[in-house]
């Protein structure tokens, strides 16, 4: 999970975690890449002092989206069979986890993806810039890159570890549009994939880190680079 400048959301995200993880029965650790010198990781070494799973990757400055999630899965640990990525910042709902876990175990795929786009999810927005900016990559994007997705940007993803390791390697985003270039070489892959509903809520503390400039100009970036590259 990435996080810069988090604090309360993290702990809160690892305690309700935790308790979705027990009951499905699985094994677990939890992955933080902290950005930022909020308290967040001093909240987390609370938790992991009471004995919960959690492992901490800090920096003190900001590295971006994809350099936050590609140091993350560089040191994940290597008997891990599954990799769930998303952001720290409750825009996801941890209980929703067990949807993905059901559609992994049916065997046939090698990511579900959360889709706020498919029959049963949804989104709620502060801020029609960014939800505008969705909208139009989730558009263009799937045709543009052969994806097989609605929702290529959201970053709430169970993988099989060894088709995340094929792939994320070869990303070079820095920011949001790190979600959508991981699909696109998974798709170039022949990675299976599916969606499974899920309801995308605003945050209750802290500010988004998603710049309307910058997002906007990163997605353009992927676009050209994807199509002149063709």
């Amino acid at each position: 999970m990435a996080a810069y400048h988090e604090v309360g959301n993290v702990e809160e995200l690892a305690l309700r975690f935790a308790k979705v993880f027990t009951s499905l029965q699985v094994s677990y650790e939890m992955l933080f890449v902290l950005q930022g010198d909020d308290g967040a990781k001093e909240g987390l070494l609370d938790l992991k002092k009471k004995g919960h799973p959690i492992r901490i990757v800090h920096y003190p400055k900001a590295i971006g989206v994809g350099p936050a999630f590609r140091k993350g899965f560089s040191v994940v640990t290597p008997v891990a069979t599954h990799v769930l990525t998303l952001d720290a910042d409750l825009n996801h709902q941890p209980e929703e986890v067990d949807r993905f876990v059901s559609r992994m175990r049916r065997g046939d795929v090698d990511v579900v993806i959360g889709s706020r786009l498919v029959k049963g999810g949804s989104m709620i927005y502060r801020g029609w810039l960014k939800e505008s900016v969705s909208h139009l990559v989730n558009f263009i994007g799937p045709a543009a890159f052969r994806i097989p997705a609605k929702d290529i940007t959201s970053g709430y993803r169970l993988w099989k570890k060894e088709s995340l390791d094929a792939v994320w390697r070869k990303t070079k985003a820095r920011n949001f549009e790190f979600y959508p270039e991981l699909l696109l070489f998974a798709a170039r892959q022949g990675s299976r994939m599916a969606e499974v509903p899920i309801n995308f809520r605003p945050r209750t503390r802290g500010k988004s880190k998603m710049s309307f400039a910058t997002s906007g100009w990163g997605y353009c970036k992927l676009f050209a680079r994807t199509l002149f590259a063709r």
